[in-house]
């Protein structure tokens, strides 16, 4: 039987709070939790039976329900560090909005004040609340890294909101040492889109052999254009060969190395010229959904370029796919997505996909840097900011997707700075026994440094 928390609050912005404790106080550390409504200034939490007390600022919620989505409704930023020392126990931390007061007040051993916003903040991550009110966008109507007001900081590589949690917890386990929180497990998530099941597909001879000399010429990967250009004439005699971006076996032996399993994302339908196009009944993409599922590993809903802001075209993908699932005998309960190229709309898109009940998505990381957009690596429910209420959809925040470090428009790292910064974030949801999402398209495992970068990352 949980262990019951009475959580005392005010009702301005009582829709927001109850999203954010419910999932921090009951989803994450495992509590039951008895509201009261009543006029106060600050959030109040008791353990039933005890006379002890937590107190917490209330004031990125008021702020926030006085400006609500207007275009200066972000609350001052203002990073003050902090640190909690109970019991010979230290957590450091961060402040990010403005504070009237030192952040922390241990009243005495029956009562303590934490004068900055703990819940307003996490709100104000995993909501994504500045992209709602943000008109700053890249070419595809991106939110981006450098859009944020974490930018000019290295919060962006830290999960802030995991920290608030943590200090949250210490705080309660400091008042009521009776206290027993969830236990939770680090989890690896590898996923993979799979824009382009097939190299060959759709692709002339002609246009083959000049890709296979520029690798020869070019980029210096001889073993890589021969084997592009006489697979390339295989196919075109139509004989047996090998497609260079076939890699699901591969992709499947090292999850299963690792003890977990891949998710592989498809575009069912072309919405865009960004959209590949390869129709998802050739015998090519079936033979690999045969092995995915029959390995036990997931297939999921990539929805194409045009989606994010379209109920229909979504629609319209996902009906594709489970006609195609279903012709292939692959049953499953629920489907996850990843929006193609990351085009999100807050909250636009999440509503549209939980009207199609998708049980989960995993879009949110940023497109040109790798990091916690979402400020935490747990899984969330989403909000609709626009109608305020919660979501069913499940939010998988994206850590690191491939591209992101490794592409020249975007980090442009070395493989083996890339191998660095992306460790650390692992230690990071390893520290926090969260979950590592990252994202490695299969495209960019054709050459030998970069299977083994990935290979590398799983195991480290």
């Amino acid at each position: 039987m949980k262990q019951v928390l009475e959580v005392t609050l005010s009702k301005l912005g009582i829709q927001e709070k109850k999203h954010t404790l419910s999932w921090v106080l009951d989803e994450i550390l495992g509590f039951d939790i008895q509201w009261k409504i009543m006029d106060r200034p600050e959030i109040k939490i008791e353990l039933s039976g005890s006379d002890k007390k937590l107190l917490l600022s209330d004031s990125v919620f008021q702020y926030l329900n006085d400006h609500w989505l207007e275009s200066n409704s972000i609350p001052k930023l203002d990073l003050v560090p902090f640190q909690l020392e109970l019991e010979s126990k230290k957590i450091n931390s961060i402040s990010l909005f403005q504070l009237n007061k030192h952040p922390i007040e241990l009243v005495d051993s029956n009562q303590i004040k934490l004068n900055f916003d703990l819940f307003g903040t996490i709100f104000f991550l995993i909501s994504r609340y500045e992209e709602a009110v943000s008109n700053s966008l890249d070419k595809h109507q991106r939110f981006l890294s450098t859009h944020s007001i974490l930018q000019d900081t290295d919060l962006i590589e830290k999960p802030i909101g995991n920290e608030y949690i943590d200090f949250l917890w210490r705080a309660m386990e400091y008042l009521w040492p009776e206290l027993i929180k969830k236990t939770r497990t680090f989890r690896l998530l590898p996923s993979h889109d799979i824009d382009h099941p097939s190299y060959y597909w759709n692709k002339s001879l002609a246009t083959i052999g000049k890709k296979s000399l520029g690798d020869i010429l070019k980029r210096k990967k001889i073993t890589l254009g021969i084997s592009r250009f006489y697979n390339g004439l295989l196919s075109a005699l139509d004989k047996n060969y090998s497609d260079l971006f076939d890699l699901t076996d591969w992709i499947i032996d090292q999850s299963e190395k690792n003890n977990t399993k891949s998710a592989f994302y498809y575009i069912p339908i072309k919405t865009h010229e960004y959209d590949p196009g390869m129709p998802i009944d050739h015998c090519l993409v079936s033979d690999q959904w045969g092995k995915i599922h029959s390995r036990g590993h997931e297939i999921g809903y990539h929805p194409g370029y045009m989606t994010y802001n379209s109920p229909e075209l979504l629609k319209r993908g996902l009906n594709v796919l489970k006609n195609q699932l279903e012709k292939l005998n692959i049953n499953y309960a629920h489907i996850g997505s990843r929006q193609h190229v990351l085009r999100w709309k807050t909250s636009t898109t999440a509503r549209f996909l939980d009207n199609l009940k998708i049980k989960y998505d995993t879009t949110l990381g940023y497109a040109d840097k790798i990091g916690f957009r979402c400020g935490v690596c747990y899984e969330f429910p989403m909000y609709d900011l626009e109608n305020r209420k919660s979501l069913k959809l499940i939010q998988r925040p994206l850590v690191v997707m491939d591209v992101t470090a490794l592409d020249s428009k975007y980090m442009n790292l070395e493989l083996s700075e890339a191998y660095d910064k992306i460790v650390k974030l692992k230690r990071s949801c390893q520290k926090h026994a969260g979950d590592f999402t990252i994202l490695w398209h299969n495209t960019e495992l054709l050459t030998e440094p970069k299977k083994e970068l990935y290979n590398q990352i799983l195991h480290a």
